[in-house]
């Protein structure tokens, strides 16, 4: 980041011709978790980050993983319960009203997430995004799976501008001309592929479940 933050700290922008201009790099991350009194409301057993390839500002590779990923829906509501009895001056009649009635509907929450299923969610993730700065190509890749939900893939291929047609609209002086790179990508853009797969594996049940008992209790 060495080389952008000489030009942030000037306050101007680095010049288009300035490609190899920053990387967020690489890491690899095990067994981390974050939580409160006791519980964790978020664990992920491996996460993979590569954010090393940029051409200028713009990012050319950028890939994400996450393996063995929890999120503890039950957790947060136990949380979120024992600090709504923290309100500011609860012997006023008015914020002792608010804080019962938030209490009773993150309640209702817990109750609702435990009855279908869904106080722990556990599931791997995948991002991916490519994007040739010589010739425009793009490729986006995203993914969910849950053994105990759906699998969900996303997928998108096609072009954008290329990086020689959007430099000239950000000048070394003056402003960008933003409703000249409007029209760079209205007229240089184009879809190849887009691909949506799911795959459920109990999920849709406990996710309607609780769609359907959400608008029951606001009916």
């Amino acid at each position: 980041l060495e080389k952008i933050l000489s030009y942030v700290v000037k306050g101007v922008m680095p010049p288009t011709t300035e490609t190899n201009l920053l990387g967020l790099g690489k890491w690899r991350v095990e067994n981390t978790s974050l939580g409160m009194d006791g519980q964790d409301f978020y664990s992920v057993g491996e996460s993979v980050f590569d954010g090393s390839g940029f051409h200028w500002l713009i990012p050319t590779r950028i890939e994400a993983t996450g393996k063995n990923i929890s999120l503890n829906l039950g957790a947060l509501a136990d949380f979120g319960m024992k600090y709504a009895t923290l309100m500011p001056d609860e012997s006023d009649p008015y914020y002792a009203e608010q804080q019962a009635a938030t209490l009773a509907e993150v309640q209702k929450l817990k109750a609702l997430i435990e009855k279908n299923g869904l106080s722990k969610l556990n599931f791997d993730s995948n991002f991916g995004w490519n994007w040739n700065a010589d010739s425009g190509d793009a490729k986006l890749d995203i993914g969910l799976a849950s053994k105990d939900l759906l699998d969900v893939s996303a997928k998108y291929e096609g072009a954008f501008p290329n990086f020689n047609a959007i430099s000239p609209t950000f000048p070394d002086k003056g402003e960008p001309n933003f409703m000249a790179l409007a029209q760079v990508f209205q007229t240089n853009s184009s879809l190849k592929i887009i691909e949506l797969n799911t795959k459920d594996n109990g999920g849709l049940t406990k996710i309607f479940g609780i769609i359907g008992e959400t608008g029951a209790m606001g009916a």
